[in-house]
């Protein structure tokens, strides 16, 4: 019996890994470090001061945006329930 509740645990912990995972994003300003890197590849981002992700419960970056606001926008359309980070 005690080995049925430590594979119900097991089960239990590899399901919870996947929680959210698609409905879920986190956003937040995009660190300067990465900031850089990214307008380095993509010249349109060089002209914003702040540039905002959102991103995965896995904590991929899922797109750039120039503002809050879009960033918003994208995780609605989407339709992911977004948190802020700071």
């Amino acid at each position: 019996m005690n080995h049925d509740i430590n594979l119900m645990q097991d089960s239990a912990d590899s399901e919870l890994r996947f929680v959210g995972e698609d409905q879920l994003a986190y956003i937040s300003m995009i660190p300067k470090e990465t900031q850089e890197d990214l307008t380095a590849q993509l010249q349109d981002l060089a002209e914003f001061e702040n540039l905002w992700g959102v991103y995965s419960a896995k904590g991929e970056l899922l797109i750039v945006c120039d503002s809050p606001s879009s960033a918003w926008e994208y995780a609605g359309e989407q339709e992911l329930n977004a948190v802020r980070t700071h």
